[in-house]
């Protein structure tokens, strides 16, 4: 990583666990930044994720897809994607009526049949092995059919599973929105994803403990930087100095 330039004032911010977020000011968003590592205390309790991050954005990530990309992957909460809920919707009602077609050629067959022929309906392996029917065979509709069901059956399924998905908080949606409106990783049209607000859905896991996150998250805001460092400094897993010109207050 690149030194820290000493006309360059550092700007420190703690980093709790998955916290870190919830201590950047929205300056953070404003101006370039790099970032050194210190240890406290025993760096090698460094979480990964954050150790990830910091790797990619620094060394490999600065612009572009791959810049927003380690952003994202870089905490739980800032996975946060559209699920394309509209054109779910259209591709369900295409597979639908292709299959409504299918049953309706399906029904005419077994009716004629029914007048007919009726030994085709009571016996597979014959009707497999009829030579008296033009067209197509009722095996091969049946086969046809089993193909677009099953893309039917894991289109719906899987719309399904979206409808369920959490949406993402507005604490973690303002984190990914800020970071895309002030760092701007992708041309503008590219980042129309962050403003389909009702549209977006988080890949984090619910879970029973997030109120309580999100009380932590806002009594480290309250608290005096001094007393978050005397409570939290034996858990505290880093320290990360992001140099700018002004320093970074936790408030």
């Amino acid at each position: 990583m690149t030194d820290t330039p000493a006309a360059e004032a550092p700007r420190t911010i703690t980093w709790i666990g998955g916290l870190g977020r919830a201590l950047l000011p929205k300056s953070f968003f404003e101006k370039p930044f790099r970032i050194i590592v210190r240890k406290c205390k025993s760096d090698s309790k460094i979480h990964s994720s954050v150790r990830m991050w910091l790797t990619n954005v620094v060394e490999k990530c600065e612009v572009g897809y791959p810049y927003l990309a380690s952003f994202l992957d870089s905490d739980e909460n800032f996975m946060i994607y559209r699920r394309f809920g509209f054109l779910h919707a259209r591709l369900l009602l295409q597979r639908q009526d292709e299959l409504r077609i299918m049953e309706e050629e399906l029904d005419r067959m077994d009716q004629r049949d029914k007048l007919q022929n009726i030994r085709m309906l009571q016996c597979r392996i014959d009707d497999d092995l009829r030579t008296d029917q033009a067209g197509e065979t009722r095996k091969s509709l049946l086969s046809r059919i089993e193909d677009a069901i099953l893309k039917y059956d894991q289109l719906l399924l899987n719309a399904q599973q979206l409808v369920a998905a959490n949406r993402p908080p507005q604490r973690d949606y303002n984190s990914v929105a800020n970071f895309v409106r002030h760092k701007k990783p992708l041309i503008q049209g590219d980042d129309d994803f962050i403003y389909n607000k009702e549209d977006l859905i988080t890949l984090r896991p619910g879970r029973e403990s997030a109120w309580l996150d999100a009380f932590v998250e806002k009594m480290l805001k309250l608290f005096p930087r001094t007393v978050v460092k005397y409570i939290f400094c034996s858990n505290v897993s880093l320290i990360t100095q992001l140099t700018e010109s002004r320093d970074i207050g936790l408030g």
